[in-house]
């Protein structure tokens, strides 16, 4: 009975922890106008394809670009500014846990920590 109540809470531990890293966060030291300016540009970085975006609302969605054999992983970035720090929040859409859209968010997270350190 033990075994088996540690090995389910074992899977649910696992489970929420793929499901918590296909969102992650930052928090800036910057305008929410420059953090926009880095965050749109650092699609480019890492070769990502933003297909809307919505400056008045501060949020805007991106995507892997279409190549032969892989399917393409979209995403949804918003900025939020409290006082004089601006957090960036990216969010895979469908495919939220994959190894591949967790992948992508660190990258871009990373091409992003770049621009604005």
């Amino acid at each position: 009975m033990k075994v088996s109540r540690i090995l389910c809470l074992c899977i649910l531990a696992i489970a929420l922890a793929s499901v918590a890293g296909a969102a992650d966060s930052r928090v800036y030291s910057a305008s929410i106008e420059s953090v926009w300016d880095e965050a749109v540009k650092a699609t480019r970085d890492v070769d990502l394809v933003v297909t809307d975006s919505d400056r008045s609302e501060h949020h805007f969605s991106m995507k892997t670009p279409k190549k032969a054999l892989s399917r393409t992983v979209e995403f949804e970035v918003t900025l939020a500014q409290t006082g004089n720090q601006t957090e960036v929040t990216v969010r895979a859409v469908a495919e939220d846990g994959s190894k591949k859209s967790i992948k992508v968010i660190a990258k871009y997270l990373a091409a992003l920590d770049e621009r604005l350190d």
